[in-house]
């Protein structure tokens, strides 16, 4: 069980340069005392764009520092950026910068690296979860030579590498079709593992739904 206790996250708003405006640093809210429990299962986190789907994520992972609130994983209170949960933990952000050069192989040799994993062991693994995503065949082409599905399920392969047991991940069935997008749905699966995923919709494949979160103007809402 991960459990969010009141996480909120506001961003610098541009100072107002005018004469006679006030200086003092305002802010804008994205995240407003966001409060739940993520089980194992998947938990689909809904909400109109803006609406700080990706922040909230991105806290969560690690990537940025919250304002306030704190973490509990299996009970024990701890920081994102801790090395025991990254261990443990695939993230599929947004976007991610990728060399178009760089072969898939190549790609996820170089995340696994970054992941601290042994060189034998992240070759096994990247080579079957390529197979399972369909991308066994693409593994020597540069990434910037496939397709744009293809590149995605590239990106999502580097979140599964290290087998996590909790994953983040940011609209991961977004240009997918049927096919890669249910090889998807099949390797969430895993029973234990906890997933938070954003969508715009419920996606089409079945998946072993915990719940369902709603993000509206930066306030959790269970659905």
């Amino acid at each position: 069980m991960l459990e969010l206790e009141g996480i909120s996250k506001s961003f610098p708003i541009r100072a107002d340069r005018t004469v006679g405006a006030a200086h003092a640093p305002r802010r804008r809210p994205v995240l407003l005392d966001v409060r739940g429990n993520l089980p194992p299962g998947v938990t689909i986190l809904t909400g109109a764009s803006g609406a700080g789907k990706t922040t909230l994520l991105r806290v969560l992972a690690g990537i940025i520092r919250p304002d306030g609130g704190s973490l509990r994983y299996e009970g024990t209170e701890f920081q994102p950026r801790a090395r025991w949960f990254r261990s443990c933990l695939g993230y599929l952000p947004q976007r991610v910068a990728v060399y178009p050069e760089m072969s898939v192989r190549v790609f996820l040799a170089h995340m696994a690296a970054l992941k601290a994993m042994p060189v034998g062991l992240a070759g096994r693994l990247a080579q079957d979860v390529a197979g399972r995503l369909g991308l066994a065949a693409c593994l020597d082409r540069p990434l910037g030579r496939i397709s744009h599905g293809q590149a995605k399920l590239a990106c999502l392969a580097q979140a599964l590498l290290n087998d996590p047991d909790v994953l983040f991940l940011d609209e991961p069935f977004e240009g997918l079709d049927h096919s890669a997008g249910r090889s998807v749905a099949a390797l969430l699966a895993r029973p234990g593992r906890i997933v938070l995923l954003t969508a715009h919709a419920q996606p089409r494949w079945p998946l072993p739904l915990a719940q369902l979160w709603l993000l509206r103007g930066g306030v959790l809402e269970r659905g």
